[in-house]
């Protein structure tokens, strides 16, 4: 029988196939339906909602949380972060967490230009020009935190409510921000999380399987 920690390890990459899997599926579904004649009904329906319950001192914290967790600033924090545990000898943790902003960076842009989708009204108004699906800061906040928040509580550096509050919490309030703002749909938002859950898990499983070679090698 193998070992306990080779039955560990093979476990968990086996389910974050699962989730990538699972959420590119869920991310194609979503691009799908946009395609739909009507199917902007729901965005519609929420974004009327949310325009009806906009309050300015909260839209104003908005603002600054969505230019906290803007594409470019996070792919920096993520580039960032890589260096430093590089330097620190984490080479492993640091070529794991350096993939997930590139690629979701790489993937969003592309993926705008596939589906042409435009955005909603509020986005002329911020002088926002790029298409709209998927949201690029939902996705690239989604890779990054969620690699970074996994990663870190593997190597035991973070703890439990940490890692939930650094992978999920954060990029939900940053979605979240995008369409309370006008600037994204609700539809747009959930694409970017979908998609960046995918490659936050591919990058996990790259690091399960870096940490099951080097098990095998000790």
């Amino acid at each position: 029988m193998a070992p306990w920690w080779r039955r560990l390890l093979a476990t968990r990459w086996l389910v974050l196939v699962a989730v990538a899997l699972l959420a590119l599926f869920l991310f194609s579904e979503l691009g799908v339906e946009i395609l739909e004649p009507g199917a902007n009904r729901v965005d519609q329906a929420t974004r009327n909602w949310v325009l009806a319950h906009q309050w300015p001192p909260l839209v104003t914290l908005c603002r600054v949380l969505t230019t906290l967790g803007s594409t470019v600033g996070t792919t920096i924090l993520g580039l960032a972060v890589t260096a430093w545990l590089w330097l620190r000898r984490h080479r492993r943790i640091a070529s794991v967490i350096a993939t997930a902003p590139i690629v979701a960076s790489a993937g969003f842009d592309g993926l705008k230009h596939v589906f042409m989708r435009t955005r909603p009204p509020g986005a002329a108004l911020a002088r926002i020009t790029t298409y709209s699906f998927p949201s690029g800061h939902a996705t690239v906040a989604a890779a990054v935190w969620l690699t970074l928040a996994y990663t870190l509580r593997r190597e035991r550096l973070i703890s439990r409510p940490a890692t939930l509050a650094l992978g999920v919490g954060w990029p939900v309030v940053i979605g979240l921000t995008r369409i309370y703002l006008d600037v994204h749909w609700a539809t747009d938002v959930l694409g970017g999380w979908c998609l960046g859950a995918a490659i936050a898990a591919m990058a996990t499983g790259l690091y399960e399987h870096l940490e099951r070679r080097a098990a095998r090698a000790a």
